[in-house]
């Protein structure tokens, strides 16, 4: 199981409280989706086992997101989750996937 921790007490709060969430996404229904899609992440034993694309869409991100993985709540918002404690990077300095399980969240919003 992925463990999943908060890189700020205000992310975490829009993460687990509905209001909080609400008042950055202006749409009651997002809140369900937010908490689902972090439990589905929390459902694998590592980043590698979580499927790219699909209707959730996750994918790992570039530029100054490098290693950096995002989960689409309903479109433009998103999950951006960063790796945290123990794993490996390769020689190009990218993350290994199958070493990360545990991740924090670090943006939730429109990037776009």
């Amino acid at each position: 199981m992925i463990d999943i921790g908060f890189s700020s007490l205000k992310l975490e709060e829009i993460c687990t409280v509905e209001k909080a969430a609400t008042k950055i996404f202006k749409d009651t229904t997002l809140f369900p989706v937010l908490v689902e899609r972090l439990e589905h992440i929390r459902a694998f034993d590592s980043v590698a086992q979580i499927p790219l694309g699909g209707k959730k869409d996750w994918h790992p991100l570039k530029g100054n997101r490098k290693n950096q993985w995002s989960i689409t709540i309903k479109k433009p918002f998103v999950i951006c989750l960063a790796p945290v404690g123990n794993y490996e990077v390769d020689e190009n300095g990218s993350v290994k996937p199958n070493t990360v399980t545990a991740l924090e969240v670090v943006f939730v919003g429109d990037y776009h």
